[in-house]
């Protein structure tokens, strides 16, 4: 499965905040900063961020790729089309590695650069007992009714267990897109990553009152 590839600047924070200055005032041909984006990301949030447009080419769409300079990392946390509307997940991708091939990379330094793979796998995000319980449970379970049959239940509950225990970093939009490529319907896979979600919560609550007995 196919998926969002994230960008990562990790390194001294002098470092980060000091390559967030420097893309300032940097000239790309075919990328232009846009400051009139970068004031309405501020009246929504108080990260600083930096906003650079790139031109349309015959391989991909124009967009807009926002920076955000977080309190650990600099991060890309969105690129959208300049005008309403959405951008594929493929040209996505080969905006962000162009952005990091252009932008980022020449004027690194001595950050590092991470990003993450195209090719989603379960065992990037869970351990591998976890992943084993999630699939288990995608084979045996009725796709029609989801959690409805005890049996169904107890394994997706194994499951949940099992990220929790096993400090699961699986969000619940890739979980979502997990089980609609697994030919989930959109509503039950929409139904269980609530589950999910509020399972964790539910687990880290307990952690917490046992830690506080």
């Amino acid at each position: 499965m196919k998926c969002f590839i994230d960008l990562r600047v990790a390194g001294p924070r002098p470092d980060q905040i000091a390559l967030f200055e420097a893309l300032k005032t940097i000239s790309v041909p075919g990328w232009t900063r846009e400051p009139e984006f970068e004031k309405r990301g501020l009246k929504i949030s108080s990260t600083p961020v930096l906003v650079f447009q790139c031109e349309g080419t015959a391989s991909r769409p124009a967009a807009l790729v926002w920076l955000d300079l977080r309190e650990d990392s600099l991060d890309v946390a969105n690129i959208v089309p300049p005008e309403p509307g959405r951008i594929e997940m493929d040209d996505y991708n080969q905006i962000l590695l162009e952005f990091a091939e252009k932008i980022i990379k020449p004027n690194l330094g001595s950050l590092t650069l991470e990003t993450t793979s195209e090719i989603f796998s379960l065992t990037d995000h869970l351990s591998p007992e976890a992943a084993h319980a999630l699939e288990r449970f995608s084979h045996s379970a009725n796709h029609d009714t989801g959690t409805s049959h005890p049996s169904d239940q107890l394994t997706f509950d194994r499951f949940l267990i099992l990220a929790h225990d096993t400090h699961g970093t699986l969000s619940v939009p890739e979980l979502e897109n997990w089980l609609i490529d697994q030919n989930w319907s959109g509503k039950l896979a929409e139904r269980l990553t609530i589950q999910y979600e509020q399972g964790l919560s539910l687990l880290e609550r307990y952690d917490g009152y046992l830690a506080g007995k």
